[in-house]
């Protein structure tokens, strides 16, 4: 059960709706159980894959965006040079 105040569909719902604003399609996905986890997938616009699960308990998000060449050091200003 949920702490007070958190509804996953609610969640689940909103950030669906964020990512489309952003280009990005998305599709829902829920787990088979009586009482089903929910999530959102979601591909294109400024990332290659983007997932975020709502479990009553804890939201996680996972992503991978597009690569680019070059030193994750340089691109954050702390690389040499």
């Amino acid at each position: 059960m949920a702490p007070a105040g958190v509804d996953p569909a609610v969640d689940v719902e909103r950030v669906e709706q964020a990512w489309e604003e952003q280009g990005i399609a998305v599709e829902r996905s829920e787990s088979g159980a009586a009482d089903p986890l929910l999530g959102v997938r979601g591909s294109g616009g400024p990332v290659t894959s983007i997932g975020f699960n709502a479990f009553p308990q804890r939201y996680s998000v996972t992503g991978e965006s597009t690569c680019f060449d070059g030193s994750v050091d340089d691109l954050r200003g702390v690389g040499e040079g």
